[in-house]
């Protein structure tokens, strides 16, 4: 399954996906930044004083802020979206990130 191009970011969302995917590297602050997504969706309790010293390496305090707050946005809108099924997801959705078993591949 292919994503139309946006007229706003042509080729954008085949960068992403190349980063997410593993097959381009991250920059250090995209990777910090995705580390920050994915501790607080699935193991908020591990965003430590440690992970935190790590966080402000990239970012301020501020942007900490924001980027939780947008973060935790999309994750409500996703579980939301989940419980009530209103955008059931497609056989093969985020294909690129399963590996051979079907399971989601994530970094430790």
């Amino acid at each position: 399954m292919s994503r139309a191009p946006s007229s706003r970011a042509p080729g954008e969302y085949d960068t992403l996906l190349a980063k997410l995917t593993g097959e381009v590297e991250m920059a250090p602050r995209e990777r910090a930044a995705v580390d920050f997504a994915e501790k607080l969706a699935i193991a908020h309790d591990s965003m430590d004083e440690a992970f935190m010293v790590y966080m402000r390496e990239y970012f301020s305090d501020a942007e900490i802020i924001e980027l939780g707050l947008v973060t935790g946005a999309f994750i409500a809108l996703g579980r939301l979206h989940r419980a009530f099924d209103i955008a059931p997801m497609e056989d093969g959705a985020h294909g690129a990130f399963r590996d051979g078993d079907g399971a989601v591949e994530t970094e430790n």
